[in-house]
């Protein structure tokens, strides 16, 4: 199996359990702020998808002119988490859904010779579910 095919597998059994976890936490706790800094796996779950989309746009960056995030990453994290609060489960699920799709498309398009494709891959994928599936667990049991 070559590495591309590997990075792939190990981000869809990452996510595969990160999303099992999610799907244990009790519908009605999910916006509750039980987390760390008085963050929900709501929160959780936006905060993820917007890595996501950075991920996209990085890996679909390969393809023009290159572009990597530069930004206050707490900065960026608190405004996520604020436009959570604001936005229903359901609308962060569809909108987690979407983004997902075209993460994986733009990994799917990314090139295998350039290690930074695999790296952004790898930092927001697989290194981030594992950062955060411990704090899910913690209310799913």
């Amino acid at each position: 199996m070559e590495a591309k095919e590997k990075q792939t597998a190990a981000e869809a059994a990452a996510w595969e359990t990160f999303e099992a976890a999610v799907l244990a936490v009790p519908r009605d706790q999910l916006e509750q702020p039980l987390l760390a800094d008085g963050w929900s796996v709501k929160d959780v779950l936006a905060h993820i998808t917007r890595w996501w989309e950075d991920c996209a746009t990085t890996l679909e960056s390969f393809h023009g002119t290159y572009v990597e995030w530069d930004g206050d990453t707490d900065a960026e994290n608190e405004k996520v988490r604020a436009e959570s609060q604001a936005t229903s489960m359901e609308d962060i699920e569809v909108r987690s859904a979407h983004v997902r799709e075209r993460m994986l498309r733009a990994w799917d398009g990314a090139p295998v010779e350039d290690p930074r494709a695999g790296e952004a891959f790898y930092t927001e994928t697989t290194e981030h579910y594992e950062e955060h599936l411990a704090q899910v667990r913690s209310i799913s049991g």
